[in-house]
This record gives structure tokens, C-alpha cells and sequence, in this order.
């Protein structure tokens, strides 16, 4: 049998990849203490312009330079599922590996994740890690207030109980750092962040 893995998964469409997933990721890692970071670059976002895109071959390059721990994969499963969206990728995940998985986002996606397809399925079927990031910073009051739901918030001094659940949220707080995937497409820095 086959050891069960902590697996953080990271998805997004990586327009391009930063040292500031990176950050996030190395945290997250070490403070759930996970085996494995995937990245999950998707060809598309949903609600991101696609004329902004930089080809998903560039972002799978530009994403490999910048990872510099072999615990954090590539990974691009779109065409396996044939969706786009989050929460097929996570019913996947969980049909197809044993593994024990949390999804990571930043928290400047918290204000269109209830226009997220199924959002609410996405709460009930995975454990969230949430990283604050400058500038988006919520805290358990005013997330359980947006998320309006009966979330099982779990907050970082019960970390390892959160490990134990097959759902909850539990947020950290992420260094100060403001790259992001927009600024460098504007300046056309690609790599170097």
C-alpha cells in the first residue's frame, strides 16, 4: 500500500508564475508540514481577460524557473478533465489519488470565490488554506462573515487538527510581499520576479 501524501495544491493560471507563489507555497508547506506542493496551471481563468494571457507553454517555463524546491510539481490536468473549473479538479484529485490534499489560494481571491462554480461544494470536499496577502487581509470574523456559510473556520494555533478534517479553512499570514502576476505583465518582466 502505498504511503498517503500532504499534498498542497496551488491553482491558478500562474499569468506568470512569482516569487510570491513561491513564498506562499514554501509557508504553507512548512507550516502544515506537507510532503508536496502541485502547482495547477490552468490554460484559462474564468474571470481573467484571455487577451492578457501569455501562452500556457511560456507559464509552464516561466513556473519551472522559479520553483527552486523539488517538492513543488507542475501539473496541468484540464485536458484529463475537461473542465476549467476548481471544483471538477478537486473531484478528481480525490477520486483518482489517495492522498491527503488542501487547496492553497491567495487571499485576494476570497472576493469572487462565491462566483467560483460550486463553490460551496469546493468548502464541504477540501481543506482551504488561505494565505493574507498586502492589501486583501481577512481575518476569521470579517471571512466567515463574507463566506456566509457553516464553514468549519479553523484558525492557525489549530493546525494540526485541521490536517485531521476533510474540510475547514484555516488562514495564514503570508509575508508582505506585493508582487503580482499583473504588475509583471505590465512591465513585461517575465522570470525576474
Amino acid at each position: 500500500m502505498a504511503t498517503v501524501k500532504k499534498i498542497g495544491v496551488l491553482g491558478g493560471s500562474f499569468n506568470p508564475a512569482h516569487n510570491g507563489h513561491l513564498e506562499i507555497s514554501c509557508q504553507t508547506m512548512e507550516k502544515l508540514n506537507l510532503d508536496e506542493i502541485w502547482w495547477i496551471i490552468t490554460s484559462k481563468n474564468p474571470f481573467k481577460d484571455a487577451k492578457t494571457y501569455l501562452s500556457l507553454d511560456k507559464r509552464i517555463k516561466i513556473a519551472k524557473e522559479v520553483i527552486k524546491d523539488n517538492k513543488i510539481k507542475i501539473h496541468n490536468f484540464e485536458e484529463k478533465i475537461n473542465s476549467p473549473y476548481t471544483v471538477d479538479l478537486i473531484n478528481h484529485l480525490k477520486q483518482s489519488y489517495d492522498d491527503n490534499f488542501v487547496w492553497i489560494m491567495g487571499s485576494d481571491n476570497i472576493n469572487d470565490f462565491k462566483k467560483w462554480k460550486s463553490y460551496e461544494t469546493i468548502l464541504n470536499n477540501i481543506k482551504i488554506v488561505i494565505c493574507n496577502r498586502p492589501n486583501y487581509e481577512f481575518n476569521s470574523e470579517n471571512l466567515q462573515d463574507f463566506l456566509g456559510c457553516g464553514t468549519n473556520l479553523i484558525f492557525k494555533d489549530e493546525i494540526n487538527d485541521f490536517m485531521k478534517n476533510d474540510n475547514g479553512i484555516v488562514l495564514i499570514n503570508s509575508t508582505n510581499n506585493y508582487t503580482s502576476s499583473t504588475k509583471i505583465r505590465k512591465n513585461k518582466i517575465y522570470g525576474k520576479e
